[in-house]
């Protein structure tokens, strides 16, 4: 298929080989660089074992391809600058969480203050901590009470519709079930910047690989608590992924952050009565819309009426001309001048749209950008629903469902990344990998999509590859919660999102309802 972008696959059982054998080639090299456990590899090893991923695994194992298309094309390689991606994995982009100055923080140098004015000397700014695509973050002291805190720097070419999401989100989500708060939020000129709490973490990278059965399910517990609270709301967080739910091992703390790319889920108008949040917001954002369209309806209108002027001060230009070659060469090259003055005008003038008119246009224009807003590719790359990668235009829930269920695979196969694919089309191929291709065939349609598999792959055995990544998960002693943990697993990455379990029924399943949520972080 013209346009498609083929990629080498493996059939299910070679996959579970493939990573079986690379799990067991990580934890040697961990002991022997690293001079201890998984979990305690260095760096270079850790970061060695992250850039590994299913893509690279297939095509060394075996061979295929596979085409997926929609209605209006093929879904196939598109340019990374259209993705909202992450950039830094495990940097922890927005960091959250109370946190006060503690020994040898005093000691740590202080960037130039003339690079953030906004602040007005109120905060030392100590070293960056992570960038995104939309922001920078620094760990910085606040000089009079000493509080450390996340200065989150928001790029000025943001969209400013992404700002004002972002921070209405955490004002009204902040500081409850694992969600990140907001301290104040600075505007000096284009830039903004947000002061939120800073939150002591380790990066995924150097705990997934040694997690228990146990810690794993309190992870999830926790994950789960604070997409079931926004999601109450009917609010996406659409960037679930490990470097935006922080954990400390040692406190036993998590927190969810990093909110700039969440939006209202696609739900029915019905759905959003008696909803207070959903009405503000759409009240809010309803009024910013009108504001722009009549702001930009005037200056239409302002420039037609230059236009206007400017061609009636041409036409009577051309008619004076027009008057003296009548008088000079007589009625045939009047008339000659006139069609040809005529012509002129209506060329410089061209139609001139009324203000409800216009108005209109510029709300279609509107509907089509925010459509192909919808449609891209929002979140990181090996953490998209599949909806996402089909651009399915009516996103809801399910999407972080998924991306909750992918870190989950991550944590019982003691891999990171599991999914790391270059393009949508790829990425479709690795989920097609572990759910199958019937199954994906099957989703796809449900979601008014055609994905077309050149050959057949059968669903991996989720217990059976778990079992070979981690031999310890076999233990007899452990054989009820794992089933349990596979369960959770499999609800989580239903590939159809209208069967997907959501996280307030996932919270009752039993891998996450016989234990207790941790403990939740200082405000």
């Amino acid at each position: 298929m013209h346009g498609a972008k083929r990629m080498k696959v493996s059939s299910g059982g070679a996959v579970v080989t493939a990573v079986a054998e690379e799990n067991e080639q990580t934890r040697s090299a961990a002991r022997s660089q690293g001079g201890g456990e998984p979990g305690t590899a260095g760096p270079s090893v850790a970061r060695t074992t992250a850039s590994a991923s299913v893509a690279s695994t297939a095509a060394a194992t075996g061979r295929g391809s596979a085409t997926a298309s929609t209605g209006a094309g093929t879904v196939g390689a598109s340019d990374d600058s259209e993705s909202e991606v992450g950039v830094g994995e495990d940097v922890g982009l927005g960091v959250a969480a109370g946190s006060s100055s503690g020994a040898g923080v005093l000691d740590e140098a202080v960037m130039d203050p003339s690079q953030f004015p906004e602040l007005d000397g109120e905060f030392d700014v100590l070293h960056r901590i992570g960038q995104g695509t939309f922001s920078t973050v620094y760990k910085a002291r606040h000089r009079g009470t000493g509080l450390v805190v996340a200065l989150k720097r928001i790029r000025a070419t943001t969209a400013p519709w992404r700002t004002f999401n972002e921070l209405g989100y955490l004002i009204h989500f902040g500081g409850r079930e694992y969600v990140t708060n907001v301290h104040k939020c600075l505007r000096r000129e284009d830039q903004v910047t947000l002061i939120l709490p800073y939150f002591e973490h380790r990066p995924f990278y150097k705990y997934v690989s040694s997690m228990t059965l146990h810690e794993v399910a309190v992870y999830m517990k926790a994950l789960m608590v604070a997409l079931r609270y926004i999601h109450t709301e009917n609010v996406l967080h659409r960037d679930v992924k490990p470097s935006n739910f922080l954990h400390n091992p040692e406190t036993g703390q998590f927190m969810l952050i990093d909110f700039g790319l969440a939006d209202l889920a696609s739900v029915s108008e019905d759905a959003h009565k008696g909803n207070v949040l959903l009405a503000k917001i759409a009240t809010n954002m309803q009024r910013a819309k009108l504001n722009r369209v009549a702001a930009a309806t005037k200056e239409y209108e302002r420039e037609a009426a230059k236009r206007s002027a400017r061609s009636s001060k041409r036409k009577r230009s051309l008619t004076r001309a027009a008057r003296e070659a009548t008088q000079a060469s007589g009625a045939s090259t009047a008339s000659t001048a006139s069609s040809s003055s005529a012509s002129g005008a209506s060329k410089a003038t061209g139609p001139i749209m009324l203000g409800h008119e216009r108005l209109a246009q510029l709300q279609a224009q509107g509907n089509d950008r925010k459509r192909a807003r919808v449609a891209a590719r929002a979140g990181t790359r090996g953490f998209r629903a599949p909806e996402v990668l089909l651009r399915v235009e009516e996103q809801t829930t399910a999407i972080d469902v998924w991306s909750a269920g992918v870190i989950l695979l991550c944590m019982l196969l003691r891999k990171y990344p599991v999914f790391h694919s270059p393009d949508d089309l790829t990425a479709l191929c690795e989920i097609t990998l572990f759910c199958g291709s019937r199954e994906m065939v099957a989703a796809a349609a449900a979601m008014n999509r055609v994905f077309r598999p050149e050959s057949l792959h059968p669903r991996v055995d989720l217990k059976d590859l778990v079992v070979r990544c981690v031999p310890d998960f076999g233990a007899p002693e452990l054989a009820r919660q794992l089933d349990d943990a596979i369960q959770l697993l499999e609800a989580c990455l239903e590939l159809d999102p209208a069967r997907r379990v959501t996280a307030a029924d996932a919270l009752d399943l039993p891998f996450l309802a016989n234990v207790e949520a941790p403990p939740l972080p200082p405000d």
